[in-house]
């Protein structure tokens, strides 16, 4: 269905229609001119595209009478999220001047931000070749960490934070619109039931499993930020869930040629990383501690030594003198780019003269973590994605084959009405349908779920190891890269590629109405 946007220079009340900023399934956005006050404004239409439709002369209609309550309700959702929006007061979320009514349907007013989206902005920072400008980028994500933070206070989650929902004003201060998909973290009810948008929606959005909270925007606003330092969005949240390859910033960045001193600082990358975790409970939890983990990003570099310095006093007990020297000299370049200085309690004593092999290190650690099971549970995942692929194929066989044969002798007429109203079939079809979805999202979550608890071994196996010693710190670096190499590069080739998509069955009503199905 085409959704019809008004036409420039629409009359709408006293407002002008000047362009179409935006188009989706729920709403139209314009850039409008206020003819009584003499000032440009965003105006934003309620559309719920499969409800309703624009008639010649312009009216909102619903398709079919059937639909109206469902559209009354829509328009009904709107106010809604209008008056909420014209409650909230933050210089970094765009507030609702007004709402109206008028050729049967719903608009609110908002102000015009002259800088445009952060959308526009990437686009001609690509056009023109130029690498991101980290200063401005830290700035950014601080001023919309500063809106979430009053955001969530009032108990109120975005859900569709991306490129084109970040808008600049004249001087170049960032903020958020369209409140659309927004909901309230303490009920399941939306302010206006929205989508997420495909490449920013986090795994609980994309899977419908779970309750979305602060991450599920942080997660957004990382895929956000990802897209902006890098030049590369993000994969999607489903495709890393069956294959999580996402290659880290600092991989991405290191090929652009940053100007002496103005590569975006460690801490924002980092945090960038940890807040596209695919699991909620990896991510931050509150916007808080994201501007507290970006703070070190801005601190002078030598309160940043003391803080790595403290980090590392609490693992390197009972040295002294050299001995702490070396100790600190020999990892102080890997523990620098840990986003998470803080380990589990060591319950064994470290001896101070003891010296390991690498060899000692990494058969502790493969006992401590029964590395072998665990390899061996992770290949399970890519056997158990093609059973549920080739049992699901088995039973929609099956259905087609029972269709077959039931039009076997029909007429041409009950064939097209049995395509038509399937009855039975149909039943049958969507049953498979929702079986085969409910395995494979309980099976994505347990393969996302075990993927990441693999990436932590890889990438801070420190954080996974009893009795940690000096002995053990100096030989991580290359600990974690044995594990990366053997463990976790086997296993990343994705599963995903066994999902069975139905294809056969989306023909099927055509098959029978033209009489082309049969029986094998």
């Amino acid at each position: 269905m085409d959704i019809v946007a008004l036409p420039p220079q629409t009359y709408i009340g006293n407002f002008r229609i000047l362009k179409v900023l935006g188009q989706g399934g729920f709403g139209i956005t314009y850039v409008a001119w206020d003819a009584n006050l003499q000032r440009t404004v965003v105006l934003k239409e309620c559309f719920p595209v499969d409800l309703c439709r624009r008639d010649e002369t312009g009216v909102l209609r619903p398709r079919a009478p059937r639909l109206e309550p469902l559209y009354r309700q829509a328009i009904a959702d709107m106010r809604q999220e209008a008056r909420t929006l014209a409650q909230l007061n933050h210089e970094r979320i765009v507030r609702v001047y007004d709402t109206f009514e008028m050729q049967g349907g719903v608009f609110y007013v908002m102000p015009w931000m002259e800088g445009g989206t952060l959308a526009e902005f990437m686009e001609e920072e690509a056009a023109a070749g130029r690498v991101p400008d980290a200063e401005k980028a830290l700035q950014w994500l601080r001023e919309l960490l500063e809106g979430l933070v009053y955001l969530h206070g009032k108990g109120i989650i975005h859900r569709d934070i991306k490129p084109s929902n970040i808008v600049f004003d004249e001087k170049r201060h960032i903020a958020l619109i369209d409140f659309g998909a927004a909901v309230h973290c303490a009920s399941e009810s939306t302010i206006t039931q929205g989508q997420y948008s495909h490449g920013y929606g986090a795994p609980e959005q994309v899977t419908g499993k779970g309750q979305p909270g602060p991450y599920t925007d942080f997660y957004s606003l990382a895929a956000t930020w990802y897209e902006l330092l890098s030049g590369s969005a993000p994969e999607p949240a489903l495709n890393r869930l069956l294959k999580d390859d996402l290659v880290p910033l600092q991989g991405l960045l290191s090929r652009l040629k940053f100007p002496r001193g103005k590569a975006p600082a460690p801490e924002m990358m980092e945090s960038v990383m940890r807040n596209l975790r695919l699991l909620p409970e990896d991510r931050c939890q509150s916007a808080g501690q994201w501007l507290e983990w970006l703070q070190e990003s801005v601190a002078p570099p030598s309160l940043r030594f003391r803080q790595w310095k403290r980090a590392l006093r609490r693992h390197a007990v009972a040295l002294s003198g050299w001995v702490v020297g070396a100790a600190v000299a020999a990892v102080l370049g890997w523990y620098v780019a840990q986003p998470e200085p803080t380990v589990p309690q060591q319950t064994a004593a470290p001896q101070p003269a003891e010296t390991l092999t690498f060899e000692e290190v990494y058969e502790e650690f493969a006992r401590q973590n029964d590395l072998e099971a665990f390899s061996e549970y992770m290949l399970s995942f890519g056997t158990r994605f093609r059973n549920l692929r080739d049992e699901t194929r088995r039973e929609a066989q099956a259905l087609v084959r029972e269709a077959a044969e039931k039009i076997v002798g029909m007429s041409p007429q009950e064939r097209e009405d049995y395509a038509r109203y399937p009855g039975e079939y149909y039943k049958k079809e969507m049953a498979l349908r929702i079986k085969y979805n409910d395995k494979l999202g309980k099976l994505m979550q347990e393969y996302g779920r075990t993927i990441g608890r693999l990436r932590s071994l890889c990438e801070r196996p420190m954080n996974h190891i009893q009795g940690l010693t000096p002995a053990h710190l100096v030989h991580i670096p290359a600990l974690a890269e044995k594990l990366r190499v053997e463990l976790l590069e086997p296993v990343e080739k994705s599963p995903g590629e066994d999902r069975y998509d139905f294809e056969e069955l989306d023909n099927i009503y055509s098959k029978i109405s033209d009489g082309t199905l049969r029986v094998e």
